[in-house]
C-alpha cells in the first residue's frame, strides 16, 4: 500500500566500488530530511520511503520515494518555496547489494500529524492526518479567539494510517483559522489562512 503524508530527510548518498576506480551510486531505502532547506534546489530519491521533519525556508525540494513520504511535526515550507513529493516505484542501480536502511525510531512512528493543503487556501482545503494507532479522533476549525467555526469530524473511530478531510470554505470569511484534532489523549492544533 503506497502512502503519501506530510514531515524533513537527511541528505545520503550511498556509493559502493564495483572495481578500481569505478563507483556507482545506488539509491537508499530510506532518506531523512532533518536539516533546514534554505535556498537551493534539493532532489531526494528513497526506493521505500522518505521522513521529513525541518521547514523549506526558500528553494525547491523534490521527494520521490517507492513507498511513503511522511511529514512530521515540525515540518513547514513558507511562501514562495516549492515542495514536489510523488510516490513512484524508484529502483535501486544495483539490486544484489543489501543496503543497510536507516531506522525510523518507535517515538516517530507513534506521533499522529496533521496537515493541510493548501495553504493558504481560497474556496477549500484538504486536512490531512496521520494516526500511528487505531484511535477516536474529533476535528473542528476554531478561530484564533477559540469560536468554533465548524465541526468536520466529531469523536469518529478511525483506524490507522493516512486520513483526509475537504472542508468547503466558501461561508466563511477571509482570517486566520486552526485546525485543532483531537484523541482523548492528545490535541494537535495547526494554522490555516483562508485568502
Amino acid at each position: 500500500m503506497k502512502k503519501l503524508f506530510i514531515p524533513h530527510a537527511i541528505l545520503v548518498v550511498l556509493t559502493l566500488s564495483a572495481g578500481p576506480g569505478f563507483c556507482q551510486k545506488l539509491t537508499p531505502k530510506t532518506q531523512i530530511l532533518h536539516s533546514n532547506v534554505n535556498g537551493g534546489r534539493i532532489s531526494l530519491k528513497a526506493t521505500k520511503n522518505i521522513v521529513a521533519y525541518k521547514s523549506i525556508n526558500s528553494g525547491s525540494v523534490d521527494l520521490i520515494a517507492g513507498q511513503e513520504i511522511a511529514f512530521r511535526p515540525g515540518f513547514h515550507v513558507a511562501n514562495g518555496s516549492f515542495l514536489h513529493a510523488k510516490i513512484e516505484e524508484v529502483e535501486s542501480l544495483n539490486n544484489q547489494t543489501r543496503l543497510e536502511e536507516h531506522h525510523i525510531s518507535e517515538l516517530d512512528k507513534a506521533v499522529i500529524n496533521i496537515s493541510s493543503y493548501p495553504n493558504p487556501f481560497e474556496s477549500s482545503v484538504q486536512i490531512d492526518y496521520w494516526l500511528p494507532t487505531d484511535n477516536v479522533i474529533s476535528i473542528e476549525l476554531i478561530t484564533v479567539s477559540g469560536q468554533r467555526i465548524r465541526q468536520l469530524v466529531e469523536a469518529q473511530h478511525q483506524g490507522k494510517g493516512l486520513h483526509q478531510v475537504k472542508f468547503d470554505s466558501k461561508s466563511i470569511p477571509s482570517g486566520a483559522y486552526m485546525c485543532v484534532l483531537k484523541t482523548p489523549d492528545e490535541r494537535l492544533v495547526r494554522k490555516i489562512v483562508k485568502k
